[in-house]
């Protein structure tokens, strides 16, 4: 710090800022109203007010945020400065803390800057000239995408830095869970990554997903017995429009959670005894028909019609399903009563698929290439060059397993001796 100049006076009105002149060395001249503060003169001519005072035990410095010519501002800022020492904080550690403060971007805006840079790697000049972008060096890039936007979408308008809480993060995590472990697992990593790159760019202080563990997938392989099954039917039945018919869909097509809950009536075809899903609703992006058995076209029959901007069946308000973890909570209290009392293993609503798959394999016999086809696999056992040339929808014998699907599942409910006839080849 340079010393004052021996003829420099105290600064008491605007004119005297102005008639300061410089000198080969910067000097400052302080407020006669305020000592601590200080005003600066450059060998350049520019100058700026600094205050002064101790903390710690150190001498520390404060640059203000004002004009030189505003001395009224000036002592305004020094005045707040004595008073956050005086409460002890360091005013100059605070304004550089705020310096480094996140920037206000949302949860949106922090995925597509964490797409752009790490995971399709965007030449940022080639973009900002709207070029096309490069193709994503992780194989997987569209996956972390499609991952990130859908599972984040209700926060996507927050701001990332404390947006979003850790309980909501786990929240959204028990939910991605019940459509099965490996998606949770494969969620909860992108979105850690996704925060991690938040907090190396300064964007983001903490991530709310710190906490959450990566779970064991072997629970992957769960599939319910014939009795679990038969409870979880039974306990859906005691949830009430829109989560009973939903659940038990679920039991009678094998398909994914989201494309149940989001149902469309313009997806449902009653009189072709059908629904097809749009690539746009389905997780490989390929439309998909799903044969209806009797009881799945009851349900849908029966369901009543709720005025939704999205034409949604599975819905109370018109707006789109929630309250998942609730909702599981009920369904499998409901399920241990079904079953006399005794809980399950733990089970999630994606095992009701691997159950289907599995059940119509081993008790109805039909093809693995069938089920595949029925589930919307993207890759089963017809793979390669064969399964690029196999264009054979198999729509005949996906209703024929499905209308057997069904009976087997009516008679299961029912608890009578079943006579499914096995589907064979």
């Amino acid at each position: 710090m340079a010393a004052t100049n021996a003829k420099a006076r105290y600064i008491s009105t605007v004119t005297q800022v102005e008639n300061l002149k410089p000198r080969e060395e910067r000097y400052e001249v302080a407020d006669a109203n305020l000592r601590r503060n200080r005003l600066v003169v450059f060998p350049s001519g520019a100058k700026s007010w600094v205050h002064r005072y101790r903390f710690g035990g150190r001498t520390r410095k404060l640059t203000l945020d004002c004009g030189a010519t505003d001395l009224a501002r000036a002592r305004e800022l020094g005045a707040a400065a004595m008073k956050a020492v005086s409460a002890k904080i360091d005013p100059a550690a605070e304004k550089q803390e705020k310096k480094h403060a996140p920037a206000d971007i949302t949860v949106d805006g922090l995925v597509t800057l964490y797409l752009d840079r790490h995971v399709y790697k965007r030449n940022q000049k080639g973009v900002a000239a709207g070029r096309v972008r490069k193709k994503a060096p992780l194989r997987s890039g569209s996956e972390i995408e499609r991952i990130l936007r859908k599972e984040l979408k209700p926060f996507r308008n927050r701001l990332a830095a404390e947006g979003v809480s850790a309980f909501e993060a786990k929240k959204l995590i028990d939910d991605v869970a019940e459509r099965g472990h490996v998606m949770r697992n494969r969620t909860l990593t992108n979105c850690k990554a996704l925060y991690a790159f938040g907090m190396s760019e300064r964007l983001v202080r903490s991530s709310p997903f710190a906490g959450l563990k990566l779970t064991d997938e072997d629970t992957r392989e769960r599939v319910l017995s014939t009795k679990e099954l038969r409870a979880v039917w039974t306990a859906a039945g005691k949830l009430g429009h829109p989560y009973t018919g939903m659940i038990r869909l679920l039991i009678l097509t094998g398909q994914r959670l989201n494309e149940i809950a989001g149902l469309r009536w313009a997806e449902i075809d009653l009189a072709k005894r059908q629904i097809e899903l749009p690539g746009t609703r389905t997780k490989n992006g390929r439309p998909h028909i799903v044969a209806l058995s009797d009881a799945a076209a009851e349900i849908l029959e029966s369901a009543p019609k709720v005025g939704s901007d999205e034409g949604l069946v599975l819905t109370v308000t018109g707006a789109r399903l929630n309250g998942w973890s609730k909702m599981r909570k009920r369904l499998a209290e409901a399920t241990t009563a079904a079953l006399d009392g005794v809980e399950p293993a733990h089970w999630t609503l994606h095992d009701i698929r691997r159950t289907f798959a599995t059940r119509m394999a081993e008790d109805l016999k039909v093809s693995p290439h069938v089920v595949d086809k029925i589930l919307n696999h993207s890759s089963g056992v017809v793979r390669g060059v064969a399964a690029i040339y196999n264009r054979a929808e198999l729509l005949n014998e996906r209703s024929a397993a499905l209308g057997a699907w069904g009976r087997y599942v009516d008679e299961l409910v029912d608890g009578s001796p079943s006579n499914v006839v096995a589907l064979r080849g």
